[in-house]
């Protein structure tokens, strides 16, 4: 997850450079939504159901405090949910 603007034009840059192809997609959720996903994974987790980590409420706002949301140029694909 590249959740900075600076680290998805490195990526594009580094791989273009090299003639390797990549997309960028972005699901674009509100807050509401994102909140009921977290829950959903993290109860899964908690019940075994995913191989995956459960998202404690600091990594939470560490993300939501250096997220970038990226502009529909930046994206190859963008899905509206």
């Amino acid at each position: 997850m590249m959740i900075m603007r600076k680290e998805r034009e490195f990526a594009r840059e580094f791989y273009c450079s090299r003639n390797i192809s990549l997309e960028f997609h972005y699901i674009d959720i509100d807050d509401k939504e994102w909140e009921r996903r977290i829950k959903e994974r993290n109860r899964n987790v908690l019940a075994g159901r995913v191989n995956a980590y459960y998202v404690v409420d600091e990594l939470r706002t560490k993300l939501n405090s250096t997220f970038e949301k990226p502009d529909r140029n930046e994206m190859d694909i963008w899905l509206q949910s």
